[in-house]
């Protein structure tokens, strides 16, 4: 016993060094920011300096929302972001292991080279095997987003305001239909629908045309595929007319709203998944079921028999029984399943979670 008790005290300084050293290489964003820390206290003011802050902060924090957006489908955005200074008269951006490297030459502005580096790296990081697939101006509306979203979540206040100002409203003067875009995927996102269908589809659809001669055919099914996931969003509360399922070439999905109790009181689970027997004969290849926690009532009786309190907490009971039911089901396969906050129809933030099923022919 003592023997063992005296190998672990001499192990343990190793095994801290080899589990620091896996979280490291799981979260280089993590040395990023202490980085960043240690050149902000570590160099007097000057350029070399200015230079290590704005790259280790950016490396940093577009890392971290990368990270964080490709949760909601692996492979969205696969790459994190390195900065080199070099003395170049373009912004130059390679891929390399794991990392979009920027070549900045550094400008006296910081919100310009802020935006430079967002904006040589979301064209290159993002859906990187979609590019030729996506209609282009669905594909430019897309990477406007997502920088403008870079920049907010990253706190760049500034430099969001510059990109507002000098990009995206001369961008949308000289082509309004980008104009008409920025919207419908910003009301994707808040309702939840952007990056966990959109983009996964456009994922999905990248990986299966990149490299072929098929990759500019179906560039018109994406628009139709957008603007039925815009419609989706603008749905109102009760709205039972808006189109569930979308049925292209290749883009082939059904979606499920577990929503209204008067339906599980009426018909119970079977009205779900009868849906699903529906999307199946009609070939759809995934389907995705989402609901918002619901309000459970639980009544407290005492011995007699009466009420004396009524316990009431949210909980996702309807859609767990779904998943239960599905798993019955031979033809369906669970690809993923996500709990996140978004509004729903009438624009209050809810707690949510969706299933996303793959569909055997």
């Amino acid at each position: 016993m003592t023997r063992l008790v005296s190998t672990l005290v001499h192990a343990f300084p190793w095994l801290l060094l080899l589990s620091t050293a896996i979280y490291v290489a799981k979260h280089p964003e993590i040395v990023d920011k202490w980085s960043n820390i240690f050149y902000r206290l570590a160099f007097w003011l000057g350029e070399k300096r200015e230079k290590r802050i704005v790259s280790t902060d950016l490396d940093f924090r577009v890392t971290k929302i990368a990270k964080s957006i490709n949760k909601d489908h692996n492979g969205i955005l696969p790459f994190g972001l390195r900065i080199k200074w070099k003395d170049a008269k373009e912004v130059e951006a390679f891929v390399r292991k794991g990392n979009v490297v920027i070549v900045l030459n550094k400008k006296d502005n910081l919100d310009k080279n802020i935006i430079d580096a967002c904006m040589a790296f979301v064209p290159k990081a993002l859906l990187p095997k979609a590019e030729n697939v996506v209609n282009e101006k669905i594909m430019k509306s897309i990477d406007l987003y997502v920088i403008k979203k870079i920049l907010l979540t990253g706190q760049y206040t500034s430099a969001y305001n510059k990109f507002d100002r000098e990009i995206i409203e001369p961008t949308v003067n000289k082509d309004p239909s980008l104009g008409q875009w920025l919207p419908s995927i910003h009301k994707m996102d808040e309702v939840g629908v952007f990056t966990r269908i959109m983009l996964a589809e456009f994922k999905v659809l990248g990986d299966l045309l990149y490299g072929t001669t098929e990759e500019k055919k179906y560039r018109e099914e994406t628009i139709r595929f957008a603007t039925f996931l815009s419609n989706f969003s603008n749905r109102r509360p009760g709205d039972d007319t808006t189109k569930l399922n979308f049925l292209g070439g290749k883009i082939k999905i059904g979606l499920i709203l577990v929503a209204k109790k008067a339906t599980l009181r009426r018909a119970g689970i079977d009205a779900y998944t009868g849906r699903i027997k529906i999307y199946k004969d009609l070939g759809i290849q995934r389907i995705y079921i989402f609901s918002f926690a619901q309000l459970d009532e639980e009544m407290i009786y005492d011995k007699s028999g009466y009420v004396i309190d009524v316990k009431r907490k949210k909980s996702f009971k309807a859609l767990s029984q779904i998943e239960d039911r599905c798993r019955e089901l031979d033809y369906l396969k669970l690809f993923k399943k996500q709990k996140y906050y978004c509004r729903d129809s009438s624009g209050k933030m809810r707690s949510a979670k969706y299933y996303v099923y793959d569909v055997r022919p």
